[in-house]
C-alpha cells in the first residue's frame, strides 16, 4: 500500500516538474527569438542582404513562424493539459521534448536567416 502511495507521489512530482519545465520554455521563447535575431542581424551576410539584396538566406518566414507556433502549442499543451485527460502516460514528456525541439529549431532557423 505504501509503495502505491509513494509511486503516486513520485508521478505527481514528475508531472509538476514537467509543467514547470514547459512554463520555463514558454517564458524563454521571446528571449530566444530576440537573442537569435540580434546575433543573426549582426552578421556580415545579413548586412549585405539588407543593404544590397545579395547573399540572402533561403530560410522563409513561414518556416520560422511554423517553428514558433509549434513551440508555443507544445508548450501550452505540456503546461496546461489536465493529468487525468492525457492520452497516454508519457504524453507530457513527449510534449515537453517536442517543445524543446521546436524551440531549438526556431533558434536555428532565425540564426540561419541572417
Amino acid at each position: 500500500m505504501s509503495e502505491t502511495i509513494t509511486s503516486q507521489q513520485e508521478l505527481r512530482s514528475l508531472d509538476r516538474g514537467l509543467r514547470i519545465t514547459a512554463g520555463v520554455g514558454l517564458a524563454l521563447i521571446v528571449p530566444t527569438v530576440i537573442g537569435s535575431a540580434v546575433v543573426a542581424l549582426t552578421s556580415p551576410r545579413a548586412g549585405r542582404c539588407l543593404t544590397y539584396g545579395e547573399q540572402c538566406s533561403q530560410v522563409s518566414g513561414g518556416q520560422i513562424a511554423a517553428a514558433l507556433v509549434a513551440a508555443v502549442v507544445f508548450g501550452i499543451l505540456a503546461a496546461a493539459w489536465p493529468s487525468g485527460r492525457l492520452p497516454f502516460t508519457a504524453a507530457r514528456v513527449c510534449a515537453v521534448c517536442l517543445q524543446a525541439v521546436a524551440q531549438l529549431t526556431l533558434a536555428g532557423l532565425i540564426l540561419g536567416y541572417g
